[in-house]
């Protein structure tokens, strides 16, 4: 996805939502995909370093 559109997008959410709120969304959103990835790549939990 281009940076223009999800800028686009950005600017859609905050006017429909309100600013504080598409932040929070985009934020909650993030976190859940991290724990989503979390449970869906298990091993990559436990990397101490990259090499």
């Amino acid at each position: 996805m281009s940076d223009y559109r999800r800028r686009v997008i950005s600017g859609i959410a905050a006017s429909l939502l309100g600013v504080v709120p598409a932040a929070l969304l985009g934020g909650i959103g993030t976190i859940a995909l991290a724990l989503i990835w979390m449970r869906l790549f298990p091993a990559l939990r436990r990397v101490d370093r990259l090499e």
